[in-house]
C-alpha cells in the first residue's frame, strides 16, 4: 500500500470514529408530513409507509408532500 493510500484510509477512519450515530429517544414519536416515526428501544426509528402525495389543481396532478425533518427533541443528547 501506498503512503498516499495509508494517509486516506488513515483520515477515513479518523472521520468516522469521530462522528456519532444519531439516536433517537425510545418511546418519542413524530409526524413527518405524512407519515408517523417512533423511537424503539433501542434507539432506531420506524416510519409507517403510507404513500404521500397531495393534488395540484393547476396542474391536474399529484405532487410529493414535503417531507418534516424530526424536532430537535426527538434526537438523544441533541
Amino acid at each position: 500500500m501506498s503512503f498516499k493510500s495509508f494517509l486516506i484510509l488513515y483520515a477515513i477512519a479518523i472521520d468516522l470514529a469521530i462522528q456519532k450515530p444519531m439516536m433517537c429517544v425510545p418511546g418519542k414519536s413524530f409526524f413527518d408530513g405524512c407519515n408517523t416515526c417512533t423511537c424503539t428501544d433501542d434507539g432506531n426509528f420506524i416510519c409507517t409507509m403510507t404513500a404521500c402525495e397531495d393534488y395540484d389543481p393547476e396542474t391536474d396532478t399529484s405532487v410529493p408532500v414535503k417531507i418534516l425533518e424530526p424536532p430537535p427533541d426527538f434526537w438523544q443528547n441533541s
